[in-house]
């Protein structure tokens, strides 16, 4: 028996030996894996002029841990060419054509379907990625495996400066009600697949919030890095019918998701915004789907600001507060162990607070009316207020 246990132990011992050993070969020497770490699907139809910066832009990533794979959709122009001649000058690089043109949506899973690696990065063929987007999504993603997607801000061709930073707790409410997260992204392919989660290739374009919705209603989580991650190119050509039926089909996954309160389809197509909130808010004293401190604020600041005084000094006076301690600080920044939701709602001086892109945030306009709220005060006024 002790020689049996013996042999065991020895196995036991060379068996966590070789997995160590596996491990530090893949960390140190990442192309001796049997599979990449990130799995990039790019399709493209037509987009000769910008696909090559969108290609090497993914091809100079600081992670080289990856494999390319390109969806031509049935392009008519030389994309295809281009595409081959990428796929003989580096392996990492897999080529796909449709003999037809099927669509994005159609693209994108059929890239999903051939993808390999732990995670898909999402990208269209006329933006560029910058250098660190893989790793950094990456690194992320590693630590925080509660996170099914991850992604960053961006800057457009319309303007250097970058999209506002959305922190968790907000953004899994404003999700609800329209699409809050940048496209490209780094998802977790196992949620993918253990879920059924595709893109809906009946959708022209809303096809990447219903992908969100998906995730959401498995009970995935996103996330936006505070970090410049893509540039994004802006074309404006799309046909009016096209925006009209994008809008309509956001609308429905709109009250697709807020079923999950309850909602009726034909309230939340018919009810305002506060109306819908209000109705989350009482549901989600049971459900729990999103933070209640966040609902409150978010309820207040949209909805109640202008209607109750007290309510208009808590939305300017967590601002204020956070401008006193800008390093997270603040009164209202509640410290938890859990440092990935350290940020929730307020922050980086109230930016996170303004949803248009360039526009000066309400508290900024409203500085000095805010500057002269007593600290004290404005505590035990919060306290009533949240109760």
């Amino acid at each position: 028996m002790s020689v049996f246990k013996n042999r065991y132990r020895a196995a036991t011992y060379l068996s966590a030996l070789v997995l160590m050993g596996m491990g530090i070969v893949c960390l140190v020497f990442p192309f001796l894996r049997p599979t990449p770490c990130v799995s990039v699907v790019l399709p493209t139809y037509n987009r000769l002029e910008f696909l090559p910066r969108a290609i090497e832009s993914i091809l100079n990533q600081t992670l080289p841990d990856f494999e390319l794979i390109i969806v031509d959709d049935g392009s008519t122009d030389e994309s295809w060419d281009l595409i081959r001649s990428y796929v003989r000058q580096d392996s990492r690089v897999k080529g796909i054509r449709h003999a037809q043109n099927r669509g994005v949506a159609a693209a994108r899973n059929t890239g999903i379907r051939q993808a390999q690696g732990q995670y898909i990065a999402v990208m269209d063929s006329d933006d560029v990625a910058y250098p660190d987007r893989l790793e950094k999504s990456v690194a992320f993603l590693n630590a925080h495996p509660d996170i099914t997607a991850v992604t960053g801000r961006y800057v457009t061709n319309r303007t250097n400066t970058p999209n506002v930073w959305v922190p968790p707790k907000r953004l899994e409410i404003l999700m609800y009600f329209g699409n809050y997260f940048t496209h490209p992204a780094l998802i977790r392919r196992s949620f993918l697949t253990t879920h059924n989660i595709r893109y809906n290739e009946t959708l022209p374009r809303a096809e990447d919030y219903d992908l969100w919705a998906q995730i959401i209603a498995a009970g995935g989580r996103l996330f936006i890095l505070n970090d410049v991650l893509m540039y994004l190119r802006r074309h404006h050509t799309w046909p009016k019918e096209d925006y009209k039926r994008m809008q309509v089909d956001k609308k429905l996954i709109s009250a697709r998701l807020l079923g999950r309160f309850g909602i009726p389809k034909e309230a939340a197509l018919t009810l305002s915004r506060c109306d819908l909130m209000a109705q989350m808010k009482t549901a989600n004293r049971d459900l729990n789907h999103v933070d209640k401190d966040a609902l409150a604020f978010i309820y207040a600041k949209e909805c109640t600001a202008k209607e109750r005084p007290a309510n208009r000094l808590y939305v300017k006076g967590i601002a204020w507060l956070d401008n006193l301690y800008p390093q997270g600080r603040g009164f209202y920044r509640r410290e938890t162990t859990n440092d990935l939701f350290r940020a929730d709602f307020v922050g980086n001086s109230g930016l996170m607070l303004t949803d248009i892109q360039g526009e000066a945030s309400y508290f900024e306009k409203e500085k000095g009316a805010y500057n002269q709220i007593n600290e004290k005060k404005f505590k035990e006024l919060l306290e009533k207020t949240k109760q």
